[in-house]
C-alpha cells in the first residue's frame, strides 16, 4: 500500500509530545515518500527536501501535497524500490 501511494502523510501525537512513530520508518523503507509533520526528531533523522518532506501546519501540508502530485521528479528521488 505504501508503495503504490504517491504520498504518504506521516502524523504524530502531539497530546503525548511524540516526535516519530513507526510510519517515520516505515514509509521510507517501503519505499514510500514521506511527508510528515516537522518535529526536532524527523529533521535529525531526515534530511529536509531530499529524504523526507515536511510540514507544520495544514496549508503547507496542503501545498507540500499539491506541489509533489504535480511534480513527479522531485517525489521520485527520495523513493526507493522495496
Amino acid at each position: 500500500m505504501i508503495w503504490d501511494s504517491r504520498i504518504s502523510l506521516g502524523f504524530v501525537c502531539s497530546g503525548n509530545h511524540d516526535e516519530f512513530t513507526h510510519r517515520t520508518f516505515e514509509i521510507p523503507g517501503s519505499g514510500g515518500f514521506l511527508l510528515a509533520e516537522r518535529t526536532p526528531k524527523h529533521q535529525e533523522l531526515y534530511e529536509e527536501g531530499k529524504e523526507a518532506e515536511f510540514f507544520a501546519s495544514a496549508e503547507e501540508c496542503a501545498s507540500k501535497i499539491e506541489f509533489y502530485l504535480r511534480n513527479e521528479e522531485p517525489r521520485a528521488g527520495s523513493r526507493r524500490p522495496p
